[in-house]
């Protein structure tokens, strides 16, 4: 901003009869506004420190369920067990035989299973350091915990089948003896409530007299 053209206006207003609230010498150039007043240094060293102080919200840590946290810990000795023993029938030291065997590889698919369990179980170890063993993840932690547990699951889908299948092979027979126990006690609870045939036959007799 030029001083003389503040001058000039200040002597116009001067003439108009306006008297002005300001002093042209205290107005900064274009040149002092550029170079000394901006940016304001304590505002600049704020913004700057907020800037790299702070974080996203997927990088923002929460808690874990305890029960979630429990169920994780359990989560990798099963899968370490069940991939030792699926690699002992992926490399031909133990025989699969048998309808057992069948269900929980999903009819001989071992090495599928293998590969998934393995991966889980890798998974959950490698992010116990950083979830400070699962108290604590961030947005990218929780999904490598997902995507972990459901390796860990779809591994473990044939040992889920063989569980299904038995319990549907108890229920069946439980429930047609629990149907047959039920019909038992009736017709029992039927025949004591019942009077004994002699008494019936009398009271029979009695009935068709009176009529």
């Amino acid at each position: 901003m030029d001083k003389d053209f503040v001058r000039r206006g200040t002597a116009l207003l001067v003439v108009s009869g306006i008297q002005p609230r300001f002093d042209a010498d205290r107005i900064p150039t274009r040149d002092q506004v550029t170079t000394e007043t901006w940016p304001p240094t304590a505002t600049y060293g704020i913004l700057q420190q907020f800037v790299q102080n702070c974080q996203p919200w997927s990088r923002e840590r929460v808690p874990i369920p305890q029960r979630l946290r429990w169920s994780l810990w359990a989560l990798v000795p099963v899968e370490l067990f069940w991939a030792i023993w699926l690699a002992t029938i992926v490399t031909g030291s133990t025989a699969c035989r048998g309808p057992i065997c069948t269900v929980t590889t999903l009819d001989h698919h071992a090495a599928a299973l293998l590969a998934c369990g393995v991966f889980c179980a890798a998974g959950l170890v490698g992010l116990m350091p950083t979830t400070h063993g699962f108290s604590k993840c961030n947005g990218r932690e929780v999904i490598g915990l997902t995507i972990a547990a459901a390796a860990g699951g779809a591994s473990l889908l044939g040992i889920a089948a063989l569980i299904i299948g038995a319990l549907i092979l108890l229920i069946i027979p439980a429930t047609f003896v629990l149907a047959a126990t039920t019909t038992s006690r009736r017709e029992t609870d039927h025949a004591r409530t019942r009077p004994p045939f002699p008494i019936a036959l009398a009271e029979v007799a009695s009935r068709s007299r009176t009529r």
